[in-house]
């Protein structure tokens, strides 16, 4: 193989075009379309829907290491105050969406493209919704609360990349082999919609409990030291 032709394939692998290196939409990559933009001939390289996204989970799950080792570093500190870190919880959720979420599904066909979008954002804000309690509970361990708090919110990081990795990897697969959305799928973006709203209401009245605790706690702390 030439450098050029090399190279043309590099570019393809990475789902853009080997001659004006734009995005290539799904019929373009894995079908018979041509190039959108400059009508290039992209059936001929025979890409499928893992050789399309190898470079990405080399690049991605390098950075998704990085990003729960800075979420685990800032628990350790903003792990003290109840609440703060979620914040990190928040800030990796965003990184996944920008980093993972929208450039795999930026070549999906727009029906797909909207509900895998979606679904991966929905199902991301039910994660750090549900682990906002389990590891706010880690308060209750004093001062091992914020290490606790860090390895908890490490893990979830990385365990919501890889289901989001997962969920998508699944939908190129479905898209390189020109299968529909299945009316399941809306169903679901509307399922994890009201299991976002449950959910919220649980860990609000949870906190609550938790706050009511940590009181507790706080008055006794206070008799004690005061007796």
């Amino acid at each position: 193989m030439t450098q050029l032709a090399a190279h043309r394939r590099a570019l393809v692998a990475r789902r853009r075009c080997p001659a004006c290196a734009e995005i290539l939409a799904a019929r373009s990559l894995f079908r018979d379309a041509p190039c959108g933009r400059c009508n290039a001939q992209i059936s001929t390289f025979a890409l499928s829907a893992d050789d399309a996204m190898r470079p990405l989970s080399r690049k991605i799950w390098t950075r998704v290491a990085g990003v729960a080792l800075l979420v685990a570093v800032g628990y350790l500190f903003l792990g003290w105050v109840p609440m703060l870190g979620t914040i990190l919880l928040i800030a990796a959720a965003a990184w996944i969406k920008l980093g993972l979420i929208y450039p795999v599904s930026d070549g999906f066909s727009p029906a797909r493209r909207v509900v895998s979008r979606w679904t991966a954002k929905l199902g991301l804000a039910v994660v750090i919704v549900g682990s906002v309690l389990l590891i706010e509970a880690m308060t209750l361990l004093g001062p091992l609360g914020p290490p606790a708090k860090a390895l908890l919110a490490a893990a979830q990081t990385v365990v919501s990349a890889g289901t989001v990795g997962l969920y998508l990897r699944w939908q190129l697969r479905r898209e390189a082999a020109g299968k529909a959305l299945l009316w399941m799928e809306w169903g679901m973006v509307l399922g994890i919609t009201a299991g976002l709203l449950l959910t919220t209401a649980v860990v609000v009245g949870g906190l609550a409990a938790l706050a009511h605790a940590l009181q507790g706690l706080l008055d006794n702390l206070t008799v004690w030291l005061g007796a």
